[in-house]
């Protein structure tokens, strides 16, 4: 069933929004737009094939950007970046095949 309405989740200073992709027609994009500048257009961080998809990965990428931002590290571009550690790509959130733990694990405190 498709939402009329984009679904926004509030995340840490953030807020994750899912909305049908401008760019992928029948894809929906995950993106993450600052509260602090709600009028800007937001980050694509990516896309699914579904609403229902794209709204989980949009929870499941909005606990680990908690813990991410928890642990010293910021968003640049599409990247988790963290001064003397190497860089987490946003693409890593994402990946089906790793687990909510292995993902975290990624995280240097």
């Amino acid at each position: 069933m498709m939402m009329a309405t984009d679904i926004r989740i509030p995340c840490f200073d953030s807020e994750i929004i899912v909305k049908r992709s401008a760019e992928q027609e029948g894809s929906f994009a995950v993106s993450i737009q600052g509260t602090a500048n709600p009028l800007a257009f937001g980050n694509e961080l990516a896309t699914f094939p579904s609403e229902e998809q794209a709204a989980d990965e949009a929870r499941h990428f909005c606990t680990f950007y908690a813990k991410a931002r928890e642990r010293g590290y910021y968003l640049k571009d599409h990247a988790f970046v963290k001064p003397d550690f190497e860089d987490i790509d946003v693409a890593v959130v994402f990946q089906p095949d790793l687990t909510e733990e292995q993902k975290v694990a990624l995280l240097r405190e």
